[in-house]
């Protein structure tokens, strides 16, 4: 864990957001008078290049003749880019009309901030090269803070000949913590594979046990947004709103709030009531809304996450493709063109995948790791990683 007491008052770090959402905590308690200052990559990118709203991807959909999907990606990919092809010509033309139109919102303010402050840069592996030209706009002096863990911890991988016998042995794992008395709160998954989501659920719902997925409700998965959908065929943004408010008894996640902040910004944008109506809609996909939340519950965790030695982690499905996660190079930008960009490439993401991930596991204290063989006719291969980190692999015939 980061050592605050180490860090110059007055300085920057620089680490993942859920990383910085725990650091804030350990901070506020521990070191209240410390002035420390957090950002993210994602943070980074936004200060020194731009942010962006609904207009912008409205505006790109109308004159580009773009989805909306396309247009935002377009979006994400247009920071810090040049002309050294056709693609990268017609995106710094779009670049170009954005900013005449004044629909990107810059920061130039934003490098003030680093004005001799240390930065410290915590989580973020030290080759990640989108992230060392960020630093580099910070014209100060960045030192990274390893959390790359020993390897103090034994590994042990047990292998299942299917699915079911896999998550069978898990729920009896977590029946055993349960009854010598470990709360739910130190109990995680670690990124549950797509296979596993629906009997996984299932087994926890069966056994009474309270869960909160990492996966959103967005607003448009909500029966609220679809009965204001309906109301807009016969009345007017605000007169709907105010008819659906009259409707709607129950609204424990504030779904409403959610509903009129998007509301405001959609009609903001000057375009006609039809292509607000779509850009609401669009706007709806995007919009996440609070979910139900539990005094004890099972969590999901990524590799950032801050955990305590009296935490537990299952990783389920320990397979090739799944643990590391494996980019290839059919992004937005090809490899070619994120060298020339100076951006990471799929071969680069794939190394940080991995970094994070060995990181994780070697740190972490109480990590429970298992493999199935197959799902039905699909065969599954253990991870590389099993080797790499000298991990014994157990067949487990019966649980």
């Amino acid at each position: 864990m980061l050592d605050f007491s180490k860090l110059l008052d007055g300085s920057i770090i620089i680490c993942p957001n859920s990383v910085k959402k725990e650091l804030v905590k350990i901070k506020s308690k521990d070191y209240p008078t410390k002035n420390i200052k957090f950002f993210s990559k994602e943070d980074l990118q936004e200060g020194f290049y731009f942010s962006y709203g609904l207009d912008a991807i409205s505006y790109i959909h109308e004159n580009y003749q773009y989805s909306y999907e396309l247009a935002e990606e377009v979006l994400r990919n247009l920071h810090n880019i040049s002309n050294i092809n056709d693609k990268l010509s017609k995106l710094c033309n779009i670049y170009d009309d954005l900013v005449k139109n004044k629909l990107l919102t810059f920061n130039p303010s934003f490098k003030n901030i680093f004005t001799n402050k240390k930065v410290y840069i915590y989580c973020y592996p030290d080759f990640d090269v989108e992230l060392e030209n960020l630093l580099k706009l910070t014209n100060t002096d960045c030192e990274f803070i390893s959390s790359e863990a020993d390897s103090k911890y034994s590994r042990v991988c047990r292998s299942f000949s299917d699915i079911e016998q896999e998550v069978y042995y898990v729920m009896k794992k977590i029946g055993k913590l349960i009854k010598r008395g470990i709360s739910l709160n130190n109990i995680y998954f670690y990124n549950i594979p797509s296979e596993y989501q629906l009997i996984l659920k299932k087994q926890l719902l069966n056994h009474g046990i309270p869960f909160e997925d990492d996966s959103a409700i967005y607003l448009n998965e909500t029966p609220i947004f679809k009965l204001y959908l309906n109301l807009l065929n016969e009345y007017s943004f605000a007169d709907a709103y105010e008819v659906l408010k009259d409707d709607v008894k129950y609204d424990p996640f504030d779904t409403l709030g959610t509903l009129v902040d998007l509301i405001v910004d959609v009609k903001e944008i000057n375009v006609s009531f039809e292509q607000q109506i779509e850009l609401l809609i669009y706007a709806a996909k995007k919009t996440k809304v609070k979910k139900q939340e539990y005094l004890e519950s099972i969590k999901t965790v990524n590799y950032d996450a801050v955990l305590s030695e009296e935490d537990y982690v299952f990783i389920l499905g320990f397979s090739l493709g799944s643990y590391p996660i494996i980019y290839k190079d059919t992004e937005f930008y090809l490899d070619v063109e994120k060298k020339q960009l100076s951006r990471n490439t799929a071969i680069l993401k794939n190394k940080i995948e991995e970094f994070n991930l060995i990181n994780f596991i070697k740190r972490t204290r109480n990590l429970i790791i298992t493999f199935k063989e197959k799902v039905d006719k699909t065969v599954y291969y253990p991870s590389l990683l099993i080797k790499k980190l000298y991990m014994k692999l157990y067949s487990i015939q019966k649980c």
